[in-house]
């Protein structure tokens, strides 16, 4: 189940996660070249932390994990919940870290949490269900995030100087027939790219919440999307395999690939984030508050992979 794509920019390489299996994967695009740390499993998201370290969400649990293989928990949240497990995670442009649970059950239990290099962990919001992606638009000081069972794409305000996020609101819906929002990423001029589980396809959406463009893929199940490489003008799709059947697997046998295109346009940076040097505990934090949900306006414009795309295969124990 591939998941959660992160360029780290201080290595030139693409993190992702297999969230079953428990393994981080570094990638090496030009190369090939790929390195798997075993870790735990449900493994949700790692992001670098510098110096070869990463800072992963495994179950309940935020952690930091050394080159050497320590491992030091940061915090742990919701342990006390079976039915809840971490998600997607990823920084904001100043490092903080943001991160979603996930409910087995889809009952609206979980939150999304906001963990501060200094050791300030919030939450941010509560009711969530399936977490996932989410992404900054630091020009327009604007938040995306994505609960996927509500099918849309939620936009908050958000203060730069804190990272606070306000006036929730839906930026665009997303028909069940489209299928399953889930990972996200954000390029230069605003455009939002979000991935369709169950439809394979990549979806952007212009600022004002128009759907400017449809890339189809030769896979049902994309996961996540990430910017990188030179200039962060190739796109990275992740993809999973696990809810597929032995005759699926068969029809797509690139099905838990990494996909890489053009887009046409750079990409954001995303931070790592540098984990505070003792463990911190959840202090409450108050959710933000719901609006009217408004019509999003749609039109989309036929697109596929270019010539220079490149794919890299699963692993044999991919799942």
């Amino acid at each position: 189940m591939g998941e959660g794509p992160h360029w780290d920019a201080a290595t030139n390489t693409l993190l992702r996660v297999d969230t079953l299996l428990g393994q981080v994967h570094r990638l090496e695009p030009m190369t090939g070249d790929q390195t798997t740390l075993q870790l735990d499993s449900p493994l949700g998201f790692a992001v670098p932390s510098g110096s070869g370290s990463v800072t992963v969400g495994i179950g309940h649990s935020v952690q930091r994990v050394d080159p050497d293989g320590t491992r030091s928990e940061v915090t742990s949240i919701e342990a006390d919940n079976e039915d809840l497990r971490f998600n997607d995670g990823k920084c904001d442009r100043d490092g903080r870290l943001f991160f979603g649970s996930l409910s087995y059950s889809r009952e609206p239990a979980g939150g999304l949490y906001r963990l501060t290099g200094d050791g300030q962990l919030d939450q941010i919001l509560l009711g969530i269900t399936v977490s996932n992606g989410m992404c900054w638009d630091d020009e327009r000081s604007l938040y995306y995030y994505v609960d996927s069972w509500e099918q849309r794409i939620d936009v908050f305000d958000c203060d730069p100087r804190t990272g606070d996020v306000s006036g929730r609101r839906p930026f665009a819906h997303i028909a069940p027939e489209t299928g399953l929002p889930d990972g996200m990423a954000i390029d230069t001029e605003g455009g939002v790219w979000i991935v369709m589980f169950f439809r394979g396809t990549v979806l952007r959406y212009e600022p004002d919440g128009r759907l400017s463009e449809v890339v189809p893929l030769p896979v049902t199940c994309p996961t996540s999307v990430a910017f990188g490489g030179p200039g962060l003008r190739t796109l990275f799709i992740t993809s999973s395999r696990h809810r597929l059947d032995e005759r699926e697997r068969t029809e797509q046998p690139l099905a838990g690939a990494v996909f890489s295109c053009d887009p046409g346009v750079a990409g954001r940076a995303v931070p790592g984030f540098e984990q505070p040097a003792v463990p911190v505990r959840p202090t409450p934090g108050r959710p933000a508050s719901a609006e009217p949900e408004p019509q999003a306006q749609e039109r989309s414009y036929s697109s596929s992979l270019t010539s220079s795309s490149k794919v890299v295969l699963p692993s044999d124990t991919a799942v």
